[in-house]
């Protein structure tokens, strides 16, 4: 299951505000055993259009400037921070955020175990 690394994540996101280079090679998400590693989940509505995806999310020390700067102020880019600062204070190294997950396993369902998953959103379609 692809899980946001929260230490990495916050570590690129203070490097981008300082105008620091950011390593590309650091993997902000990672594909994790999720009966063995603890993690938070953040889920919620879709109705904003400006949600962050997993490509976005994997790409965005790539990219230029503007264009980066342009997720990062997007809301659901800010929801995933403020996730990852409140996973950090509880003190949890791993986040699974809804958007990445969706988009990343299109043409993945055979090889992953999203059972969590949908045991989650079942409780909270009652």
């Amino acid at each position: 299951m692809p899980l946001i690394n929260v230490k990495a994540f916050l570590k690129r996101e203070q490097y981008m505000r300082q105008g620091r280079r950011v390593n590309r090679q650091t993997k902000v998400l990672a594909f994790r055993n999720d009966e063995e590693t603890p993690y938070v989940i953040l889920s919620h509505r879709w109705i904003d259009p400006t949600e962050v995806d997993y490509e976005e999310m994997v790409d965005l020390a790539k990219m230029e400037g503007r264009e980066r700067d342009d997720i990062r102020q997007r809301f659901g880019y800010k929801k995933i921070l403020s996730s990852c600062e409140q996973a950090k204070r509880d003190g949890y190294e791993w986040l699974w955020v809804d958007t990445c997950y969706a988009k990343c396993c299109k043409g993945l369902r055979g090889q992953l175990k999203p059972t969590r998953v949908h045991l989650v959103f079942l409780a909270r379609r009652d």
